[in-house]
């Protein structure tokens, strides 16, 4: 039977010689199609990034729908994530989910036919996590920022916060930056892929002492 669809069921008995008449029509639904993905964003809400799932409702009466989420937390994959939502009328659901993560999405309808098949996968990845080891060798004159990589990040950000103002300091693929007229204090970076930006990393240490190879890129300065 062909899914969503609804059909009449009459039933005839018959011995060998006689045939009975149909019984009254029994009237019934197919189990519904899987409903179709309709939007998905990653939203921030405070210091969480929640991700938000809408879909189209399925053209069938008395339908519930299921969101499945798989994910490796971290891109780790043995750090696995398996979460379903109860079985909801409203065809959407949210939930926060972790940074630097990749997801597939799936969804299901059901209503007194039964269980859809499953809807396509979805894939997506949320944003990154905010860099660590944050920490700057030099001076307020002039000094090298530096920090860790950040799983899934493309680029990363660094913002002057002083007077209450958001100011672009850099914007590098690398793992650094030179930076004048250096404020600690007033100071943030921020990991970005092509979903969004993480949160920011305010929590700058030093000064620390630097030394450079000759032939070093500024990626390559290490601490002593």
């Amino acid at each position: 039977m062909q899914c969503g669809n609804v059909y009449n069921f009459t039933v005839k008995a018959c011995d060998g010689i006689c045939n009975s008449s149909f019984s009254s029509p029994l009237q019934a639904g197919a189990a519904p199609c899987p409903p179709v993905l309709r939007n998905v964003r990653i939203q921030r809400i405070k210091q969480m990034h929640w991700l938000m799932i809408t879909w189209d409702k399925v053209n069938c009466s008395n339908v519930e729908y299921l969101a499945k989420i798989t994910a490796q937390i971290g891109n780790n994959p043995l750090t696995l994530m398996d979460v379903s939502s109860y079985w909801l009328v409203r065809p959407y659901f949210e939930l926060p989910m972790p940074c630097s993560t990749p997801y597939n999405i799936t969804l299901f309808a059901r209503n007194s036919g039964g269980v859809s098949k499953p809807s396509s996968v979805f894939s997506g990845f949320t944003v990154p996590c905010a860099p660590q080891n944050v920490k700057y060798s030099g001076n307020n004159q002039s000094a090298l920022l530096s920090w860790d990589a950040s799983v899934l990040a493309t680029k990363y950000m660094v913002y002057s916060t002083s007077g209450g103002n958001r100011a672009v300091l850099c914007n590098t693929t690398m793992l650094a930056c030179w930076l004048t007229n250096f404020d600690p204090s007033t100071t943030e970076v921020t990991a970005n892929d092509a979903v969004g930006e993480s949160i920011p990393t305010k929590n700058i240490t030093g000064p620390v002492n630097a030394r450079r190879r000759r032939d070093a890129q500024v990626t390559e300065l290490f601490s002593t």
